[in-house]
């Protein structure tokens, strides 16, 4: 059944925004958890809130000056959420993005609706996870029974039972249903809330999703703000002197790990490698280089939200291979190089644009081998036309290769 309106009931509401500024503030002052216009303009933190009358209900006495951004529309369910209310905000999702769903009482009466309602958030969910985002769906909340001739609190219940149970890991689930009071709630027909109960409504799911656990305003010297890349029991497996030093102490060992385990790059969870995180993703070695605290930092805001990586890679990935304009990737691969040369890695690290120089200026001329699938020496050997072209110039046989030995499928090891 659909939520019923009625003409005086809207010039009701918009009657009372007149006076919004004056009964705010004293509601404010006598709420359990006050809202606060100033707390809600998070630069870090976007808010989108998406649903039906109800939330309508909260704008009217919350207004755009709370910083969030709304999309709602009065008596509407999954069909109307679908085409028109995800749309809308979609384009507004970005890292440290909220998206709070806020739907399914118009469509309670059909409880089967639960199963579509999980399926569409899961697959959204998934989507804005990867770009930092985190989706919240809350329970419906209670309505007055002695005065909903339709929508029943047994109704509301079972919906919120069987839609946690369906909505996957990407979804947090807010349980307000018991904090609305049952019962108690401020309401003309039995379902919308008057302004008491917007309010607290609005507050409820305010502060639940406020603050995320990747935002950068979390207490950096906290050990819970290092749960995703630390925990004791990992990092004393992990690293043997503080197995043998901290054992007993768990605050000494937090404190080593802040001030010195992540500055020399030390594993502390079994679910984030910094050296593993470092070699899979360029464009944070590019930008990090050798300052290991910005990896676990960058897992911590954002990696882990949008589906990057914490372990599993043992090599350098998307390394560079063109010096100079020219590309050596026919004849040069950083592991290789390092792993046939280990001094290279001993002098250079992780440096890969070092590493590539020291091939093409160092390695050429002195007939190093850069790549499991060229070797000057065989490549010389196998193809004697070219050893009576090129003598010993050494290069040269690196750039036929390069050019058009690997087109004319040449033995090169």
């Amino acid at each position: 059944m659909k939520i019923r309106h009625t003409a005086g009931r809207h010039h009701l509401h918009h009657c009372i925004i007149a006076l919004t500024a004056f009964l705010f503030t004293v509601l404010l002052m006598t709420a359990a958890k006050p809202f606060s216009v100033q707390a809600a303009a998070l630069p870090a933190r976007r808010i989108i809130l998406v649903g039906d009358s109800r939330t309508e209900g909260m704008y009217q006495y919350v207004g755009s000056k709370s910083g969030v951004i709304w999309s709602y529309k009065s008596s509407m369910g999954l069909t109307w959420m679908k085409s028109t209310g995800i749309p809308k905000i979609e384009s507004k999702i970005r890292q440290n993005t909220a998206v709070v769903i806020l739907m399914g009482v118009n469509d309670v009466l059909d409880l089967w609706q639960a199963d579509n309602y999980a399926s569409y958030l899961n697959s959204k969910a998934k989507t804005w996870k990867a770009k930092g985002a985190e989706t919240y769906y809350v329970s419906l909340t209670p309505v007055d029974d002695t005065k909903d001739k339709y929508e029943k609190n047994k109704d509301l219940i079972a919906w919120n039972t069987r839609i946690k149970k369906k909505l996957s890991s990407n979804v947090t689930y807010i349980d307000i249903f018991k904090k609305m009071k049952t019962g108690l709630v401020t309401t003309s027909d039995g379902l919308h809330y008057q302004k008491e109960s917007s309010l607290k409504f609005f507050n409820l799911v305010y502060d639940a999703v406020k603050t995320s656990k990747y935002d950068a305003s979390a207490d950096e010297t906290a050990e819970e703000f290092y749960k995703l890349v630390y925990n004791y029991s990992d990092y004393l497996k992990y690293n043997s002197d503080i197995r043998t030093k901290y054992r007993q102490d768990k605050a000494g060992a937090f404190k080593h790990f802040l001030t010195k385990g992540m500055a020399a790059g030390r594993q502390a969870s079994s679910s984030f490698d910094p050296v593993s995180y470092r070699l899979e993703y360029k464009h944070l070695r590019k930008k990090y280089g050798d300052d290991w605290k910005q990896y676990y930092l960058h897992y911590i805001r954002s990696g882990h939200a949008a589906g990057f990586h914490g372990t599993g890679c043992e090599v350098l990935k998307h390394y560079d291979v063109v010096y100079n304009g020219v590309s050596y990737s026919r004849v040069y691969n950083y592991n290789d190089y390092i792993r046939l040369h280990p001094t290279l890695f001993t002098k250079y690290g992780y440096d890969e644009a070092a590493v590539l120089k020291h091939f093409v200026t160092v390695g050429i001329p002195r007939g190093y081998q850069g790549s499991s699938k060229f070797k000057y020496t065989a490549y010389k050997k196998y193809n004697p036309d070219l050893a009576a072209k090129f003598g010993t110039d050494r290069k040269q046989y690196y750039l036929h290769y390069i050019n058009t030995g690997w087109k004319e499928k040449r033995r090169a090891v």
